[in-house]
């Protein structure tokens, strides 16, 4: 039996156009943003063919997300779900570069919210991932809180978590809000934190 050798060639091809387009892309960004990048720059950058980035992304946001993802994983990666933070404080310090990485732009923040409500069943996408990782890191922090004071203890683990990434995604979201712009994400969420998880008369 005679062995195809073309399909190792023409996905190791593969993977190095979607390579450059993805390098190409950020290093895009990093000069000049995320809203600002335009698909046109891309492709010349990268030497291909505009039908050739749409055979790998089907549009812009695909490719950020994946930009994106990535920023936020780097963040979480500095997360030990091992070493709880003992305090509010602390809590929304751990948080302070996922929260940079989430709001370095509007369009950042707005491609953040959109990917964050994935239908049931349907394939998660890199931003989805990362906040299901954000969850787990979270649900593991709280287990070890659970029963142990100074953070409330009439609460599960699950339901602690919830709460806290709920009330991150909202101290995100009016960073950009015209009425509520001038107090930052961290300052915000570390008010919703104390409310939320530290009992009453505490």
């Amino acid at each position: 039996m005679i062995k195809d050798r073309r399909q190792p060639k023409t996905q190791s091809r593969t993977l190095r156009t979607r390579a450059k387009l993805i390098a190409t892309a950020e290093a895009l960004v990093t000069a000049d943003g995320f809203a600002a990048l335009r698909v046109e720059q891309v492709v010349q950058g990268a030497g291909v063919a505009k039908g050739t980035f749409f055979a790998h992304f089907p549009d812009k946001d695909a490719l950020m997300e994946r930009l994106i993802a990535a920023r936020l994983d780097a963040a979480l990666d500095r997360l030990d779900p091992a070493q709880r933070p003992e305090s509010p404080d602390a809590l929304v310090e751990a948080l302070a570069l996922f929260i940079k990485g989430a709001t370095a732009e509007r369009y950042v923040l707005d491609l953040v919210m959109r990917r964050a409500m994935v239908p049931p069943r349907a394939d998660p996408g890199p931003i989805a991932r990362a906040l299901a990782r954000l969850d787990g890191v979270l649900v593991q922090w709280f287990g070890g809180f659970f029963g142990a004071p100074p953070f409330r203890t009439d609460l599960p683990p699950e339901m602690l978590a919830e709460g806290v990434r709920a009330l991150l995604m909202q101290a995100m979201e009016l960073k950009f809000c015209s009425r509520h712009g001038n107090t930052s994400a961290k300052a915000r969420l570390k008010g919703y934190v104390d409310a939320f998880l530290m009992p009453p008369n505490a």
